[in-house]
């Protein structure tokens, strides 16, 4: 059996990465820690208040403006703009979080590290254990190539499904249709019925840097899209939708029923144009970059979690 030192010395935080699909979750104010333009002069005009010298309304003791009052409010939000103007540069910034990751870390980020070092101590296989599997992840799975096709004929070009995944230095992931003529990798949806599907959302930021870290495994990447797509259900699809409906209800399965689902869970007569709802993102080098950094201030958090645990004094107790 490896000993405690022996186990907790052989993780390597190299091996941290992120999964594509996830990566929202851990860039939690990524930049937040720095200051902006806006906050620049924010704390220009602070600073003049703070001396008197920012003037408000005229008066008659106050020709040019009465001085505006300086509050305790405003003492705390100067000095966390000093705070922030101290840092300076992006290079300054990560100099500082990789000597103190949890200082500069969002929650999500140190969870992901903290359970990341655990799986590594207890080899757990985690992720796959949590990996849970319904109804809408079946269907998305059995009509994987359909909803391609569809998506393919919408956008006027001939897609495949890619089934290999991706490992490189920051993420790991799977794209589902890469099409290298276009510069562009798909990222493809299925909808479950037309209560789930997307009709009217727009994208978020999760989706943002989600496709972000998808263009890091692909250099001639330009553009990202999510393709959210409603496909009809197949027989099997509807006999399970059936199934449950009668469970639930406690009524026994029919053919009336049977072919009542079969005729909601059939879009063919609704145009294509309908049945598709597509998020579209350009390549930004800049994210991509705050990605592996933020990449690396976990790997950094990673290896202090695993040094605390070497020093730790074990408690012992005397009987």
């Amino acid at each position: 059996m490896i000993s405690r030192l022996g186990l907790l010395r052989k993780i390597d935080v190299r091996e941290l990465k992120f999964s594509g699909s996830q990566t929202s979750k851990y860039m939690g104010g990524y930049n937040s820690h720095l200051i902006t333009e806006a906050q620049e002069e924010e704390l220009r005009l602070l600073e003049l208040k703070k001396d008197n010298k920012l003037l408000g309304t005229t008066t008659k003791a106050f020709p040019l403006g009465k001085p505006k009052k300086f509050t305790v409010a405003d003492t705390k939000n100067m000095a966390s703009l000093k705070e922030k103007k101290k840092l300076g540069n992006v290079a300054t910034y990560m100099e500082k979080a990789l000597q103190n990751p949890s200082k500069y870390l969002s929650a999500g980020a140190k969870t992901f590290v903290e359970e990341w070092v655990a799986s590594q101590i207890f080899d757990d296989n985690l992720g796959r254990l949590t990996n849970k599997k319904n109804k809408y992840t079946s269907k998305g799975n059995e009509s994987e190539n359909e909803a391609t096709s569809l998506l393919g004929d919408y956008l006027d070009i001939l897609l495949l499904n890619n089934t290999d995944r991706f490992d490189n230095d920051w993420i790991t992931g799977e794209i589902d249709a890469p099409y290298k003529a276009k510069d562009l990798i798909i990222d493809i949806k299925n909808s479950y019925t037309s209560k789930t599907h997307r009709m009217f959302d727009k994208p978020k930021t999760e989706h943002e840097w989600q496709g972000h870290s998808y263009m890091l495994n692909y250099d001639w990447a330009k553009h990202y899209i999510i393709g959210h797509v409603l496909v009809s259900a197949t027989e099997d699809q509807v006999l399970r939708e059936v199934q449950g409906i009668a469970y639930n209800k406690d009524i026994d399965v029919t053919q009336e029923l049977i072919d009542t689902v079969t005729e909601k869970m059939n879009y063919d007569n609704v145009p294509l144009s309908l049945r598709i709802n597509i998020f579209y993102f350009e390549r930004d080098e800049e994210k991509m970059e705050w990605i592996r950094r933020r990449v690396l201030m976990c790997r950094a958090y990673a290896q202090e979690l695993i040094d605390q645990e070497i020093n730790r004094e074990l408690f012992k107790i005397t009987w």
